[in-house]
């Protein structure tokens, strides 16, 4: 096996493969995080619902903390795949691997 494509480290039972990012990214970084959101986004919609119906948020205060707390996160969440991947392609035109 090349050594550019894969590293081995052993380590007691601990096995890692280290594959070429470029091997494992067919598609856009943009199409990957979209979709990772697409299963993401559902899944914090039931984590928020089922701590709404739970009655632990109760008052008018307690529910807006709640999502403004929520909204803003996945939000934030969201847009720093974005930030980092501005990062990383600002990095790698300067010349760093």
């Amino acid at each position: 096996m090349n050594a550019d494509f894969a590293l081995m480290v052993k380590s007691d039972r601990i096995c890692f493969l280290l594959l070429n990012a470029e091997y494992l990214m067919k598609y856009s970084f943009k199409r990957l995080w979209n979709t990772t959101f697409l299963f993401v986004g559902p899944a914090w919609y039931v984590l928020v619902w089922m701590i709404w119906s739970s009655g632990q948020v109760q008052t008018i205060g307690d529910k807006l903390t709640f999502l403004g707390a929520i909204i803003p996160g996945f939000l934030i969440i969201y847009s720093a795949g974005f930030f980092i991947e501005g990062w990383h392609e600002k990095k790698q035109k300067k010349g760093h691997p």
